[in-house]
């Protein structure tokens, strides 16, 4: 048993020499690859991201950032020295042509987060047009929902 251990321990603190170790780093996983016969993992700046993946991630950058939002308008409103009102009127009488635009910077997180997370309860409550073809035309309708609705909104002026 002894033995047994003792040439477990030499085999763990034998030195090892790497042939690899004098070639670059990219060289060395070229070389890995090529003698597993398995590719290279892709790297994010070249991977084409499929749209449900985008919409999928569109989707959490809009809650984070309404979020976040929320949270920064609670604040100033808590700390009593922020008008909110008064400022939202300040900005629509100082550049009324910016009004649509800022209208639709704050309205396409809120549709397009509402819709994305209908369609996430759908795919719970029923687990059916959970495929690719499916992912890809309801994130495509996702998308131009959001952009006609937000358009819609931005335009809309209630007196």
């Amino acid at each position: 048993m002894s033995l047994l251990r003792t040439s477990a321990v030499r085999q763990i603190l034998k030195p090892r020499v790497n042939a690899l170790a004098v070639v670059p780093v990219r060289a060395q996983q070229v070389s890995r690859s090529k003698s597993d016969a398995r590719p290279i993992s892709p790297h994010v700046t070249i991977y084409k991201f499929p749209i449900a993946a985008l919409t999928s991630i569109t989707h959490r950058a809009t809650g984070v950032g309404m979020s976040v939002g929320a949270v920064a308008m609670a604040s100033l409103a808590l700390t009593g020295s922020c008008d909110i009102p008064s400022y939202v009127h300040s900005f629509q009488t100082a550049a009324p042509f910016l009004v649509p635009v800022a209208k639709g910077i704050v309205g396409f997180p809120l549709v397009y987060h509402y819709l994305a997370g209908l369609r996430h309860l759908y795919w719970d409550k029923t687990a059916d047009h959970i495929d690719i073809k499916s992912g890809i035309v309801s994130s495509q309708a996702i998308v131009a929902a959001s952009v006609a609705i937000t358009l819609a909104l931005a335009f809309v002026t209630l007196d």
